[in-house]
């Protein structure tokens, strides 16, 4: 069997970095650090701040005062039947409400989806539009309870 020793001595030297004089000096550049970065976040807030703002307020789309539902549902339902892609998923725009639309049907892949509500959202200047559009695969795997012989499906 082997023997390890260790051996101990009585004066430990100061290892290198350690030292009582670098302490004052961390703390320096510590509270440097800190200042430099709250200094740099004003200057930048100063700078990107209304760019920021002008991209926040532009996506919170307001509905136009006048302009009725009717006329909001037929714009997105225009623009959803110009869109090739989306044209053979007969979509259909459903008002709920005064500046609020839902999207009904189903669309073949998640991409279609999320494009249908794009293209209604850059068409119309709606308060809300909800997606409720369903995915060929996906969706219609939920059997709902109602249908004659979802028990047996259930089961």
């Amino acid at each position: 069997m082997t023997r390890i020793t260790v051996r101990r001595t009585s004066d430990p030297s100061p290892r290198s970095g350690s030292s009582a004089s670098s302490t004052p000096l961390a703390i320096g550049a510590i509270v440097l650090g800190l200042g430099l970065g709250v200094a740099i976040g004003f200057v930048l807030t100063e700078v990107a701040g209304p760019v920021a703002r002008r991209a926040i307020t532009g996506r919170a789309r307001r509905v136009a005062p006048g302009q009725p539902v009717r006329a909001l549902v037929a714009h997105a339902q225009a623009a959803l039947d110009d869109d090739l892609m989306l044209r053979d998923c007969r979509l259909e725009v459903v008002p709920v409400g005064r500046g609020r639309i839902e999207l009904h049907g189903w669309v073949k892949d998640r991409r279609s989806r999320a494009r249908a509500a794009h293209l209604v959202g850059d068409a119309v200047p709606a308060a809300a539009i909800i997606n409720c559009l369903r995915v060929r695969g996906e969706d219609d795997s939920i059997v709902p309870v109602d249908e004659p012989g979802a028990d047996e499906l259930l089961a």
